[in-house]
C-alpha cells in the first residue's frame, strides 16, 4: 500500500515536470524575422549570392558600431551623479558621430544592393525603403 501512494506521487511529479517542459518548448516566442531585403525583393541566384555577402559584411560593419553607441549611452546616462558638462557633451559628440558613421554605412549598403538589382526590383526596392520608414513613424503623444 506504502509503495502505491509513492509511485502515484512519483507519476503525478512527473506529469508535472512534463507539462512544464512542454510548455517551455511550445511557449510562444518572438515573431519571426522579417525576411532580408534582398529576399523580399525576388533576387535571382547570383544577385541574392552577392546580396547575402553584403549583407553579412554589412552587419559586420554595423556591429561594432552599435556596440560603440550602447557603451556612450552608458557612461553618458550614468554620469549624471557628475556636474561635468564637458564630459557629457563630448559624450553626446561621440555618439552623434557614431550615429553618423552607421547611417553613412547604412546608405552605402542600400546603394550597392540597389545597383545590384534590375529596374523593376529598384522599383520594388524604393517602394520597401517607403513602407518601412513609414512603419517607423511614431504618432504624435498627447
Amino acid at each position: 500500500m506504502r509503495t502505491n501512494s509513492l509511485f502515484k506521487i512519483i507519476i503525478i511529479l512527473l506529469l508535472i515536470s512534463n507539462g512544464f517542459t512542454l510548455f517551455l518548448l511550445i511557449k510562444p516566442g518572438k515573431p519571426p524575422h522579417p525576411p532580408f531585403l534582398s529576399e523580399k525583393l525576388g533576387l535571382s541566384g547570383d544577385q541574392l549570392k552577392e546580396a547575402k555577402k553584403m549583407e553579412l559584411s554589412h552587419f559586420d560593419q554595423m556591429k561594432p558600431l552599435d556596440l560603440k553607441i550602447e557603451k556612450l549611452h552608458e557612461d553618458l546616462f550614468l554620469s549624471i551623479t557628475s556636474n561635468d558638462k564637458w564630459k557629457e557633451d563630448s559624450l553626446k559628440s561621440l555618439i552623434s558621430s557614431f550615429i553618423i558613421k552607421k547611417d553613412e554605412l547604412l546608405l552605402a549598403h542600400f546603394k550597392k544592393i540597389y545597383a545590384l538589382c534590375n529596374s523593376s526590383q529598384q522599383q520594388l526596392f524604393t517602394t520597401e525603403l517607403k513602407e518601412h520608414f513609414s512603419r517607423r513613424k511614431h504618432p504624435p503623444r498627447k
